[in-house]
């Protein structure tokens, strides 16, 4: 099990602001979890359409240290019946380590659901953002 399902457990989150919210689950596997990220804001769902329409190509950026960073590459998998957006590794990794994270995310009632994980599949990744979907 990667996500403890204790009483005691209480995964950290953010009360909303801005038009957005996100919690992070730590895994109770070292080096594991998954930050998901739920956001209603218009702008932001115009961005994730557009960001994967195919008529907007994305760049890659610049670090403050000069490294060049590549754009992510999002490959379209059907997550329960929705249209998901899956990247296996992201271009940055996480700081002081040489681990990168994953990204999912999907777009359902007016909502853009992303998650951002370390240490999960592609399926596992799958079943945590399908609950999400299912709740929206």
């Amino acid at each position: 099990m990667v996500f403890p399902l204790s009483s005691g457990y209480r995964p950290q989150q953010q009360a909303p602001t801005s038009g957005q919210s996100y919690c992070l689950y730590p895994g109770s596997t070292k080096g594991t979890y998954v930050l998901a990220n739920v956001t209603w804001s218009q702008a932001e769902l115009s961005t994730f359409e557009k960001a994967h329409d195919g008529r907007h190509p994305t760049t890659g950026g610049t670090l403050p240290s000069g490294e060049s960073v590549p754009a992510p590459t999002f490959v379209r998998v059907v997550v329960d019946g929705d249209t998901a957006y899956w990247s296996a590794r992201q271009p940055i990794p996480i700081t002081g380590t040489t681990n990168y994270p994953s990204l999912m995310a999907a777009a359902s009632n007016g909502y853009v659901v992303s998650l951002s994980a370390m240490g999960l599949s592609e399926s596992q990744n799958g079943q945590v953002l399908s609950t999400m979907l299912r709740r929206l």
